[in-house]
C-alpha cells in the first residue's frame, strides 16, 4: 500500500485568537503544482500580502499549515504570527518553514 498527497489547492484558515492576539484569517491560492502563489493574511486588525520572494522559500508542496503566536513586549516586536508551512505523510514531515509576520508587518522566514 502506498501513501498519496493530497496538496492543498487553497488555504484559508480562521482563529479567533487567543489572549492578546486578536482574531486572525489566513487565504492563499496554490498552483496545480501544490506552490503557494499568493497569501493574504488578516492578522492585528491589518491586512498583509507576503512577498514573493518570501512565498519562494516555502516548501514546493503543502499539505500541512500551523499557527502559532507570541507576544513578546522585550523584544519592541509586540505580537508575532508564526505559520508553519509543511510537506510530510504520516511517517513523518519531510519539509517545513516556518513565516513570521509581526504586527509592524515584517515577514521573515524563521526555519527552512
Amino acid at each position: 500500500m502506498q501513501e498519496g498527497i493530497l496538496r492543498f489547492s487553497q488555504i484559508e484558515l480562521r482563529s479567533e485568537g487567543i489572549g492578546e492576539s486578536g482574531p486572525v484569517y489566513l487565504n492563499g491560492s496554490l498552483t496545480k503544482s501544490g506552490t503557494l502563489e499568493r497569501l493574504q493574511i488578516e492578522a492585528f486588525d491589518k491586512n498583509f500580502t507576503c512577498p514573493e520572494e518570501l512565498l519562494a522559500k516555502l516548501p514546493k508542496m503543502i499539505n500541512g499549515v500551523l499557527l502559532s503566536y507570541v507576544f513578546d513586549i522585550r523584544s519592541g516586536k509586540g505580537k508575532t504570527l508564526y505559520m508553519t508551512f509543511q510537506f510530510g505523510f504520516t511517517s513523518g514531515i519531510k519539509e517545513k518553514v516556518i513565516l513570521s509576520l509581526n504586527e509592524q508587518g515584517e515577514f521573515s522566514i524563521i526555519e527552512g
